[in-house]
């Protein structure tokens, strides 16, 4: 069992630091903490269980934990697989989002696909959609769709959501206004 923890450890670390690489254009604007560390622990905790590194534990992690999704998104969001696609649905009203200043003017979602291994050297992939923007104050209601294909069954993959302020023609200037969680995982 020590062997196999040390194994765990030598592995994971190096994984996380690539899931961040690959992240990296997406997490401007958050916060992230300590994501290395947090992502290594749940990718050691996936290798410790299955004896391979995946993203099965990462599912519901929020990449900015001093500011959640949940706190600046206030309406309602759904994630589905179906067809070998993710499917997230989001309701757009006057509510959606919560401004943190009179600055914000619209905001954006993003839905980003990261798969691949992430044990390997450029093992990983991205792919990702954008929303339109929406106008913070939004009088009208509407859906917000966004589709991303999955990879091959084995390959383990999490899509994440994540949400942008901007204030004018630039992006908000505080985290407060960045929001972003993994909503889905599978794979692997």
């Amino acid at each position: 069992m020590f062997q196999k923890n040390a194994e765990a450890t030598t592995l994971a670390s190096p994984a996380a630091r690539r899931v961040q690489e690959k992240l990296e254009e997406f997490l401007k604007g958050l916060s992230t903490g300590r994501f290395i560390a947090n992502v290594s622990a749940k990718l050691k905790q996936s290798y410790t269980k299955t004896g391979a590194l995946n993203f099965s534990l990462l599912d519901g992690y929020e990449l900015q934990p001093d500011h959640p999704l949940t706190e600046l998104l206030r309406g309602n969001y759904s994630a589905t697989e179906k067809n070998e696609e993710v499917m997230i649905r989001i309701r757009i009203d006057k509510n959606t989002v919560k401004r943190h200043n009179k600055l914000v003017t619209d905001y954006y979602f993003e839905a980003i696909l990261l798969y691949g291994d992430p044990a390997r050297k450029n093992g990983l992939r991205v792919e990702s959609e954008t929303s339109p923007l929406y106008p913070a104050i939004c009088e009208s209601e509407t859906e917000c769709i966004l589709r991303i294909v999955l990879p091959a069954k084995k390959t383990p993959w999490m899509v994440l959501l994540k949400l942008s302020c901007l204030e004018g023609n630039e992006p908000a200037g505080h985290p407060r206004h960045y929001g972003m969680r993994v909503v889905k995982v599978g794979g692997g």
